[in-house]
């Protein structure tokens, strides 16, 4: 699969510059799909990348989701892998600590679930903060940081809320896949036509 063009993934990515961003994912299809595409764009532009794997999604997906990407942009991705024997909070340092220019969490519904089992106290607490900290660097250093965030029945009604997972991010967008392409859609992108950003994707069979 050829790359996407360099107007399309400046297109893609410039508005999630210097921003905190959670993506609505309806299930793994989209999640897929939105993984690939973004990895196309970021290869494209020869972003440094680190990908925060809280819950295997990369690691499971990893043929499907780096068939044909250049070697260079490959050996400048970190994935950090977590789990249930982990030490979240040294993991989580990392994210803070890095050079990258694009940081990746999948999924903040995983993440939380570590966080609840490694400490007593609120996990949605403690995901506000780092989310928080993420946005501050993301503008103070001008780089991107994208969250996955699987949707729920009350994520909706719980968009605004303090308690919701998405509400910390500075933009929140919601991602739909299709037959071979995925549509994203954000009320506060106005460079996406629309607010819309359609992209076509093809995975390996």
């Amino acid at each position: 699969m050829s790359l996407p063009s360099v107007k399309q993934a400046y297109a893609f990515l410039t508005p999630l510059k210097g921003k905190s961003s959670a993506i609505v994912l309806e299930g793994r299809k989209t999640n897929l799909f939105v993984a690939r595409f973004t990895l196309n764009c970021l290869a494209t532009l020869k972003s440094r990348t680190l990908i925060f794997d809280t819950s295997c999604f990369y690691g499971t997906n990893t043929e499907t989701l780096t068939s044909g990407l250049p070697e260079e942009f490959l050996r400048n991705t970190t994935v950090v892998t977590i789990g249930t024997h982990s030490e979240p909070e040294r993991l989580l340092a990392q994210l803070v600590t890095n050079e990258a220019s694009v940081i990746i969490i999948d999924d903040l519904n995983a993440l939380r679930s570590l966080l609840s089992t490694a400490r007593r106290n609120s996990s949605i607490h403690e995901l506000f903060r780092l989310i928080g900290i993420l946005s501050y660097e993301a503008r103070s250093r001008n780089i991107s940081v994208l969250t996955t965030v699987y949707k729920s029945a009350n994520t909706s009604s719980e968009r605004n809320s303090p308690r919701s997972l998405v509400a910390a991010s500075d933009f929140q967008i919601t991602a739909e896949a299709q037959t071979r392409s995925v549509t994203f859609r954000c009320d506060r992108i106005g460079s996406w036509p629309a607010k819309t950003f359609v992209a076509s994707v093809l995975l390996r069979a």
